[in-house]
């Protein structure tokens, strides 16, 4: 802290003259200093930056360094105590004598006016208690700092300590609350047990059963094969003993005759008991050995559920294609998030990717498209999530995992579970200096605002095909404008830590940012997908950029078919909610939102409800992304007017079409 350069000195008053506690100036000076520092401006603070017994050369050094002096005083006396004169005093004889001839000195006054003020402080610029937004700003102004982004102000920390007893009080109804609710889940779990104990001892049986039951076809299928072979004998030897008229008799004919019959016979009774199709692909058919390689990735597969499920699919593929005798799977496990044709020659017949390498690994023929279940890819996962693996007329992989999705974090002591689905009824919600919701400013961020009236970026990678102009767009834009004090939108602002704090009630984000979200907000943490919105009488659905991991076959493969079954299985239903209840992964698969499982987790919920509101993004000009952010911002601010952003988005979307 010694090395920091202060632009601010904040003067006051800290003890009571009878030596007493804190003073209420001591109070309004560590406010106003918390309140300048999250707006980005640097204060020296005794309270907080006095590191060592020289007190007074480090004083003379901040005062020194500061443009700007603010006086804190709730009377009189305590602004003409010793040390607060001194320093308004020396910071005074500073700008007379033209060392600081940019300084400035304020006052920052309650239960007093300017005119009660030491007389060397009454003409100056003077701010009352209730108006610390407005002096903050005038400091923004005078240090060249002001840009028109809305002022943060903190709350006391006497509120925040009244709202930690309260949070304490609740954590231990909760605690109460939960070990009532883990003895229950307890005596669930024992009768679950039992339920399962009961479950597996069944399935032994049935599993005897069928082995029995294998067994015996087998040994009837080896009988089977004995008696044809006996029965080929039997009739090579009765013809030729049929020709040789010297050595055979009719009798001896007659004889081979019934009993070539009766071996017939045989044969016919035991057409029910075998499986002839089976039997025959087993014995004289063409089956082959199938190996292929899985190549998987360690942040979304676990090693050892990708053994069992394959094990599984090989004895399941093999007994329903009697033209494959086995399907032997090598796994390959690596941290392959991102597959470019740099990677494709290391990758197995199947391999997990991510849909931003779809165009890449396409255009060069490196994957196969699905050219025979599409549907199934659609109906497994939806539209939207489907269309994240399309490209120039062909899906091409199973999605298993979302990827790059916003969803609402949000704090639940200020809104309920029902405020959260509706944005109009949130901002409606008036709760002081607190703002009812924050988000980045990037454009991954904002483009939110454009996909929520159903626009179209780039749709397939043809840059004609861009509606960030329509009249939904210019209404939404409009909407944002109109509640920019309610809405915070900013890349200069810590959300979660604002949030921590308590001076955000809600931030849009990705899912991965979940763990710090939880950390801020502990018991008050809430998750929901993104709320709908009603923006000039029409109600949508906040829609977002959002992507896949997904599950492709290489083009170097000599198995296709069997490895586009294995993909297929790999992200099916049965095998994602395996993949959850292993490692946590969030599925795609929309039959699983009826899961209690799944239900029961907020968070893998919200992933998964705002999966069917997304659009894919391929990889967009680095300049678009900067000049989209860069529009937003003076939509946001006013810069631009209301009247005029429809001109200036189209404007800017014919520039973008040029990149």
């Amino acid at each position: 802290m010694q090395n920091e350069k202060y632009s601010v000195f904040i003067s006051f008053k800290r003890n009571d003259l009878d030596g007493g506690g804190k003073t209420r100036d001591c109070e309004l000076a560590e406010h106003l200093h918390k309140t300048l520092q999250v707006n980005g401006i640097t204060a020296f603070f005794s309270e907080k930056d006095l590191l060592t017994s020289r007190f007074r050369r480090q004083i003379d050094d901040a005062l020194d360094q500061a443009q700007i002096l603010v006086v804190v005083g709730t009377k009189c006396e305590n602004m003409e105590a010793e040390w607060v004169k001194y320093e308004w005093e020396t910071f005074q004889n500073d700008i007379w004598e033209k060392l600081k001839p940019h300084g400035e000195i304020i006052t920052y006054l309650e239960g007093m006016s300017p005119k009660e003020a030491p007389r060397g402080l009454r003409t100056l610029q003077s701010f009352k208690s209730n108006e610390i937004k407005e002096l903050v700003k005038f400091i923004k102004k005078i240090l060249g700092m002001y840009t028109g982004t809305e002022i943060i102000i903190p709350p006391y920390q006497s509120e925040i300590e009244e709202e930690a007893r309260i949070k304490e009080q609740k954590r231990l109804e909760e605690e109460d609350r939960q070990r009532q609710a883990q003895l229950k889940l307890e005596e669930e779990q024992r009768q679950q047990q039992a339920q399962l104990k009961l479950q597996e001892e069944q399935r032994q049986r049935q599993a005897q059963l069928k082995l029995q039951e294998e067994q015996r076809q087998r040994q009837a299928q080896l009988k089977l094969e004995e008696e044809r072979r006996r029965y080929k004998e039997l009739k090579k030897q009765s013809v030729k003993n049929f020709l040789n008229k010297n050595k055979t008799s009719f009798v001896s004919v007659a004889v081979a005759l019934i009993l070539i019959s009766s071996i017939v016979i045989v044969l016919c009774q035991s057409k029910d008991k075998i499986n002839y199709k089976s039997a025959a692909s087993e014995t004289y058919g063409e089956a082959r050995d199938v190996t292929l390689t899985l190549t998987s990735t360690y942040e979304y597969d676990d090693e050892s559920l990708l053994y069992e499920m394959c094990s599984y699919f090989s004895k399941k593929y093999t007994e329903e294609n009697d033209d494959v005798n086995s399907v032997t799977i090598n796994i390959v496990m690596g941290n392959y998030n991102y597959i470019d044709l740099l990677d494709i020659d290391s990758m197995g017949d199947v391999f997990c990717t991510h849909y931003q390498s779809t165009k890449s690994l396409a255009d060069n023929q490196a994957i196969y498209p699905i050219t025979t279940s599409s549907d199934d890819v659609i109906n497994l996962v939806g539209q939207p999530m489907a269309n994240t693996t399309f490209y120039n007329g062909n899906y091409y992989g199973y999605p298993y995992a979302p990827d790059t999705a916003q969803i609402m974090y949000y704090n639940t002591s200020l809104y309920t579970e029902d405020d959260v689905k509706s944005l109009n009824v949130m901002l409606e919600k008036s709760f002081g200096n607190i703002k009812n919701l924050a988000m980045n400013s990037s454009s991954w961020n904002t483009s939110t605002w454009y996909f929520t009236t159903n626009a179209k970026l780039f749709t397939g990678g043809n840059k004609d095909i861009c509606t960030f102009d329509s009249a939904e767009c210019v209404e939404a834009l409009k909407f944002v404008q109109a509640n920019n004090s309610n809405i915070l939108i900013s890349n200069s602002i810590d959300i979660v830590t604002c949030m921590k704090d308590g001076m955000i009630a809600a931030a849009l984000d990705g899912f991965w940012a979940a763990n710090k979200y939880k950390t801020a907000l502990g018991e008050n943490f809430g998750v929901e997908m993104l709320p709908k919105v009603t923006i000039n009488g029409r109600t949508y659905q906040m829609t977002c950029f959002g992507g896949c991991e997904y599950y492709a076959v290489n083009a170097t493969s000599n198995e296709p078919e069997v490895a586009f079954a294995l993909a297929q299985y790999l992200a099916s239903e049965e095998v994602q909610l395996k993949r959850y209840e292993i490692n946590g992964t969030v599925p795609t698969a929309l039959a699983l939102l009826d899961n209690d499982v799944i239900k029961s987790d907020p968070l893998t919920y919200a992933c998964m409800k705002q999966g069917e509101y997304i659009v894919p993004h391929e990889v967009l000009p680095l300049d678009w992304w900067t000049d989209s952010e860069n529009l937003f911002q003076e939509i946001y601010s006013g810069t631009i007017k209301s009247e005029d952003i429809q001109s200036e988005l189209t404007k800017h979307v014919e520039s973008w079409k040029q990149m």
